[in-house]
């Protein structure tokens, strides 16, 4: 049988869609063993990066890998309110691993997204009372009516001290 090493990486991130700043990524990254003999080593190299902050450093297992067997290494990220304005996380990565003949074997570079944004508003909680509007109009006639009437007393009281 003649050796044929190679290795295929899927990332992925733990959800679609963040609030906001704040709040953690937890990536996983699968290197699958696509050769005919186990191969070790393996490691993550991050080729591209759009979040404001960095991750956390990758770990992977120590172990071998067997032909057609999975390691899973994982990151974090915690979102940056520069993230919110940029909208997106794109993160792309590459794995290595070494052969048994000493060469190292590159996959090719997986991606995953996430989509990051200000919390939607939660339909269970109660709305805030407006403020300003047609709510307060019945306000202002009453300190109207209230300016007009004390205008009333006094020239009331005046022409009756006034007489007196």
């Amino acid at each position: 049988m003649t050796a044929d090493p190679g290795i295929s990486l899927v990332k992925t991130a733990d959800r679609a869609t963040v609030a906001g700043a704040g709040q953690t990524i937890h990536y996983s990254f699968a290197v699958t063993n696509t050769g005919n003999v186990s191969v070790h080593g393996v490691s993550i190299s991050e080729v591209a990066f759009s979040g404001a902050g960095a991750t956390t450093a990758v770990d992977c297992p120590a172990t071998p890998i067997a032909p057609q067997d999975t390691v899973v290494c994982t990151a974090d990220y915690r979102t940056l309110q520069a993230d919110v304005s940029a909208g997106t996380i794109i993160n792309t990565a590459q794995a290595s691993a070494i052969s048994p003949a000493d060469a190292t074997l590159q996959s090719d570079p997986s991606s995953a997204t996430v989509t990051v944004g200000p919390a939607a508003p939660d339909p269970s909680s109660p709305v805030l009372a407006s403020t300003g509007g047609p709510d307060l109009r019945w306000m202002a006639v009453l300190a109207l009516l209230f300016a007009a009437a004390g205008g009333v007393l006094m020239l009331l009281t005046r022409r009756r001290f006034g007489r007196g």
